[in-house]
């Protein structure tokens, strides 16, 4: 079971920031059922919450006017399309990104970058976050009586997770690009 899943020999980076060190992580068929088994739990999971946020969406007096509703739809939408594009990926139909290069024949061809794959997956997980947080802290602005105080606890979170997100861009891309051995 720990052989390499779907040997594609087209499966590699390309691009400027691009390592010549760079090697691709062996995905095993082990990988694949452990990850398979996650996405079910994940689809199920989707299909519950959806059940759930229809219930809440059609509760609310004017829902296109409250922001809980917007975040808690854009949090399911983007952890679904986040874990979509990270199963494909494992599976090796979205190599570490699909990125229009010129080829020596002036014609467009398809290359890989890995930056546009690893900005992507790490974009759709700082919003997760930051909704996240979000939704909750609207939640608790709901019953705590001083409003003035809640709303700096609002801001104050979503800078911190902000400045959080952006180191994390800092470390997390180079890292993952094989950039530095560090």
């Amino acid at each position: 079971m720990s052989g390499e899943f779907r040997d594609v020999p087209s499966f590699q980076p390309w691009g400027p920031f691009i390592s010549d060190s760079y090697e691709n992580e062996p995905i095993t068929k082990s990988d694949i059922i452990i990850a398979s088994v996650v996405w079910a739990l994940t689809l199920i999971n989707v299909i519950v919450a959806l059940w759930l946020i229809q219930k809440q969406t059609r509760g609310s007096r004017s829902p296109l006017r409250s922001v809980y509703i917007w975040m808690i739809w854009l949090e399911l939408i983007v952890s679904f399309v986040m874990g979509l594009e990270s199963f494909l990926h494992l599976l090796k139909y979205i190599r570490p990104s699909k990125w229009l290069q010129r080829s020596a024949i002036c014609d467009y061809t398809d290359q890989s970058t890995g930056f546009a794959f690893y900005f992507t997956v790490l974009f759709w997980w700082c919003i997760q976050v930051q909704l996240l947080l979000q939704i909750i802290i609207n939640r608790i602005r709901v019953i705590v009586p001083d409003r003035r105080r809640s709303r700096w606890i609002m801001i104050a979170t979503a800078v911190f997770v902000t400045a959080i997100n952006i180191s994390v861009f800092n470390i997390w891309i180079p890292a993952r690009l094989q950039i530095n051995s560090t």
